[in-house]
Parts: structure tokens; sequence; C-alpha cells
């Protein structure tokens, strides 16, 4: 579970505005919102690596899937010295040929370096050295963005297994509204740095403006 109360978080300005919601064990979320939104701070808030002013209780620690997969990777470890340094990091016992299993991997990815790997693999990959760790939360900084539409769709596949077979909590950032549409997920809408809407009504009037608002801007 996460429960978020009264969130703030300032730098030159303020990022983030008292914002306010929780998340059910193994639910997932997705948080929208156009870029410097305050999705990202939100983030690495729940991470703990800024400061903040309010509350924020995670019932687990949390693993995070970056935007940028192959610059997310050390570019000097093998895949399989990766995965097990974050498994004895966090004393975990997940069986990683499983994962690659699941993920319609090769186990010669293991002996593989990031630069070797398509960027779909390499996001791939990201998203099991986040599940070796055996947390129960795992946060999606724009997951899939940086993928073609066919490496998009399986991966967006992988992560909606993810939540309905291993029950994990998943709170997945993006500025694309058909994602959302696609995962099937409540929505959170950040603007501005505040949450303007909280549901899973896709006609929603917030949302609608939200879609007129990229619609003009693109």
């Amino acid at each position: 579970m996460i429960k978020v109360d009264n969130l703030k978080v300032k730098f030159n300005k303020d990022i983030l505005k008292g914002i306010s919601f929780s998340v059910d064990k193994g639910e997932m979320i997705v948080i929208l919102g156009k870029s410097g939104s305050g999705k990202t701070t939100l983030l690495n808030a729940l991470l703990g690596i800024l400061k903040y002013q309010g509350t924020i209780k995670l019932d687990s620690k949390a693993q995070i899937v970056f935007q940028n997969p192959q610059e997310s990777l050390d570019p000097t470890m093998s895949i399989g010295k990766q995965l097990e340094e974050v498994k004895k990091h966090f004393h975990s016992s997940v069986d990683i040929n499983h994962l690659l299993e699941k993920f319609s991997l090769d186990k010669e990815v293991l002996n593989k370096k990031a630069k070797e790997l398509s960027l779909g693999q390499a996001q791939r990959v990201q998203i099991i050295r986040a599940l070796s760790a055996n947390t129960e939360i795992i946060l999606l900084d724009e997951g899939t963005s940086a993928l073609d539409n066919i490496s998009q769709k399986e991966i967006l596949k992988h992560i909606d297994k993810i939540n309905k077979e291993d029950k994990k909590t998943i709170l997945f950032v993006t500025h694309n509204i058909t994602i959302a549409k696609y995962l099937k997920a409540r929505i959170l809408l950040i603007e501005e740095g505040e949450l303007v809407y909280d549901g899973k009504d896709l006609g929603a009037p917030e949302l609608k403006m939200y879609i007129d608002a990229m619609v003009d801007n693109w």
C-alpha cells in the first residue's frame, strides 16, 4: 500500500503543491501529466531521494524503471552481473532464469552488455532488474516512451501481467493518454503540481481538457 498526504516539494518554485492519494496493495495507477507537471518529482519523493513536506507511507521498498533503458544500465558490467548485484543487495532469492523466460529473453542476454541490446530488450532487462529485488512496488517513469509501437505494446503487456499475476503495486508515469487507456487503470492527472483528477472515467471533463491541450501542442 502507498499513502501520500499533503505532499509538497519545492526547488526554486513549488513543484508539488499538496498532493494526497492512496494506492491499494496490488493496484496499478497511471500518473498522467505533461512534461514539467511534477510526475517524476513525485516518483523521486516516493523513492526518498529528495526532500519533501507532508507524509509518505509505503508498505514495501520500491524499485524504479527509467525512461532511457540503455542509459540506465551499467555499460561496463554484464547484464547477468547487474542482476546478481541487485539480488545480493536486496537479499532476494528470485529466479532470474524464470524472469528471462517470462519476458521472452534468451539466457544469452546475461552475458551481454547494455550496448549489445535493442531498446526493447534493454527495457525488459530494466523491468527484470526491478523485479530481481523482489519488492512489492514498481515505479515506471515514462517506461515505454523510448520504444517503437510494437516494442511498446509488448512492454505494456508484460507490465499488465506483472500487476495481475504477480500482484505487484505499479505506478506508471506517462504523458500519453493512450497508455492509460490500454492499461485500463486508475488515473491520477497532475497539472502544474496539483492533482486535478483521480479516477477511471476516461470521459471525465478533466481528461478531455488534458487531451485537447496536448493535441493543440502537437
